[in-house]
């Protein structure tokens, strides 16, 4: 396995599970994790409980990660090879990435830029101005950052969150309706890729994100 490889202090927060209790809640609501026991998560666990109950999926790992304020759990899937459905139509689809817009199609159809990111920028200067004016931490004095710092410096994280979640989401929904269509489909322009990960949140002090799809199953737009 090699020498251990120690996290910097700027790593994220996470840890692998390979070995123990682990696995999914007969509730579908919960997933089981070694030294922690039970956690609820937010979203439900069904697509990959009926994979699991049926013999087609094993559960090999899982990473528990602390991201923007949030917890998130991916489980790592042994899967079979799927058989690809056979192509019926010869109807080949085009899709160029932009900035303008985010995609254009070979059939004429353009698919406008949301631009999230401009419509929350208001409120991150308002957010940011007010971290700022808090006191924060200093390395160099020692100085431990206030209660305030840190709610301020949560509404930032959870704004550039919220405009996260809401591109991923408008990539998922747009791959999705292009794969749907019949035929061939390629794409040209800018380096991008999506996933069908599902990241949930969770009220309450324990807090865990669930990933219902497995990470060896994700499917990729690429050319």
């Amino acid at each position: 396995m090699g020498f251990p490889r120690f996290k910097g202090r700027r790593a994220r927060l996470s840890c692998r599970f390979t070995t123990g209790a682990l696995g999914l809640g007969a509730d579908r609501r919960h997933v089981q994790l070694p030294r922690i026991g039970h956690v609820r998560t937010h979203e439900s666990t069904r697509r990959l409980a009926r994979k699991v109950e049926v013999g087609t999926a094993r559960i090999r790992s899982a990473t528990l990660s602390w991201q923007r304020g949030r917890w998130h759990v991916a489980f790592s899937v042994e899967l079979p090879d799927p058989t690809p459905p056979e192509r019926t139509g010869g109807r080949v689809v085009g899709v160029d990435l932009g900035i303008t817009s985010l995609a254009v199609l070979s059939t004429g159809q353009v698919v406008p830029n949301p631009r999230h990111l401009d419509r929350a920028l208001r409120a991150l200067r308002r957010t940011q101005r007010q971290a700022s004016r808090r006191r924060g931490p200093d390395r160099r004095t020692r100085t431990v950052p206030s209660n305030r710092w840190r709610k301020a410096k949560a509404r930032v994280a959870a704004l550039h969150t919220r405009v996260a979640n809401a591109r991923r989401d408008g990539l998922h929904k747009l791959s999705t309706r292009l794969v749907g269509v019949p035929g061939h489909g390629h794409r040209e322009g800018r380096r991008t890729s999506s996933h069908q990960a599902v990241i949930c949140r969770v009220p309450g002090p324990h807090r865990v994100h669930s990933s219902s799809v497995p990470r060896h199953a994700t499917t990729r737009w690429s050319r």
